[in-house]
């Protein structure tokens, strides 16, 4: 799995000049607000979005758009972790619905089976990484959200819209899949 940082802040355009430079109210997002957003959660939002999308690019996409829905949103979530999580999530399960119908639609033109690991980006070799990108979506989800990113599974269930007993059975599944992925690789 690549840990790799998110991209490094670029100066503030664009939307950014709808957001007021003056004092914060609490619920108002400033120009210095966002940034402070950005800086304390862009790299754990970007190795959450590059696990589930396998993808730097549409990572950083969904980064980007998130942060720039937020900017002009104009106010400050009440949570902004949690609001941040949730919204990188949903940005990436477009970007991976998305992918999926360019790829059933390049199959149907080529009439050629798309390959086992076309979705998945090349680059973070290793066996388990290998092993964590080639889990169903649910369960690598959870698992980075509980390893990686060290929430708990009450926060998880918020932020994924399951129960907690549903996130720490993932989790599970997630956990004895690795181990018996690692130790089929490893015997044969």
């Amino acid at each position: 799995m690549d840990t790799a940082g998110a991209p490094a802040r670029k100066e503030w355009s664009g939307p950014l000049r709808i957001i007021r430079t003056g004092r914060e109210s609490a619920d108002r997002l400033t120009a210095e607000s966002l940034e402070r957003l950005y800086d304390r959660h862009a790299h754990a939002l970007y190795r959450y979005a590059r696990s589930l999308t396998g993808s730097a690019e549409d990572a950083e996409d969904a980064l980007q758009d998130v942060f720039v829905r937020l900017a002009r949103s104009g106010r400050m979530p009440d949570d902004p972790r949690s609001y941040l999580m949730k919204a990188v999530r949903n940005q990436c399960l477009v970007a991976i619905r998305g992918r999926s119908r360019r790829q059933q639609a390049a199959r149907r033109l080529a009439e050629e089976p798309v390959s086992p690991g076309s979705a998945v980006s090349e680059g973070g070799g290793g066996a388990v990484s290998e092993a964590i990108r080639s889990l169903p979506l649910e369960q690598r989800e959870v698992l980075v959200l509980k390893a990686v990113e060290q929430m708990t599974f009450e926060e998880i269930a918020a932020m994924t819209g399951v129960s907690a007993n549903t996130a720490a059975s993932r989790y599970r599944y997630a956990v004895a899949r690795l181990r018996r992925l690692l130790q089929e690789r490893e015997d044969g």
